[in-house]
């Protein structure tokens, strides 16, 4: 017993000693040390955690930055579970302007923020005035549901059948290509 609580001590001790160092050298670039030291245990935090913000600019029918108290730069952030046209693609501008319109820069946001997603950005459920975004950008036809990521029991399924159902936006197209196909095409293109 006293041998797995010394192992466990001086793993421990290792790991500060890890993160000092790291912090010390400013090796890597983190918002919180909560995030550093899940990037060095390799533990990630599981929590949604609620952020108000402000929004500073919208990128496209998904993703978003936003300034919010607590943090030196702005966040990007990627509305999660849905996934609009890129803005290259067949209705890419217009679903830009849709989220634009819902989330008007500098107006104030809230976002549930679910953690990361492997381009660093934060991924979250976004409310703008009162309004689900995620949810409003599929119901109006400018995205579609992201099916690898959302939960099987998601509410933006059935947005998803009626907008299609009443041709909204990108619906009114007889086939049209999804955002993860498109960009595979790009992709292999090159």
């Amino acid at each position: 017993m006293k041998r797995q609580i010394k192992r466990r001590l001086k793993r421990k001790m290792n790991q500060l000693i890890i993160l000092i160092m790291v912090v010390s050298l400013g090796i890597f670039k983190f918002d919180t040390v909560g995030e550093l030291f899940a990037a060095i245990t390799g533990t990630e935090e599981k929590s949604t955690v609620t952020r108000e913000c402000r929004v500073t600019s919208v990128h496209d029918g998904d993703s978003m930055r936003v300034r919010c108290p607590g943090f030196k730069k702005t966040l990007p952030i990627r509305l999660n579970y849905i996934d609009a046209p890129e803005t290259d693609q067949a209705y890419g501008i217009w679903a830009r302007d849709q989220l634009r319109q819902l989330c008007k820069k500098g107006s104030a946001v809230t976002v549930l923020d679910e953690g990361k997603d492997v381009y660093n950005r934060h991924l979250g459920q976004v409310h703008c005035d009162g309004i689900h975004a995620n949810a409003a950008m599929v119901e109006q036809g400018a995205a579609w549901v992201y099916e690898y990521y959302a939960p099987e029991d998601s509410d933006l399924y059935e947005l998803q059948a009626q907008a299609q159902a009443k041709k909204r936006g990108l619906w009114k197209a007889t086939n049209p290509t999804p955002p993860w196909d498109f960009r595979y095409r790009q992709r292999n293109k090159r």
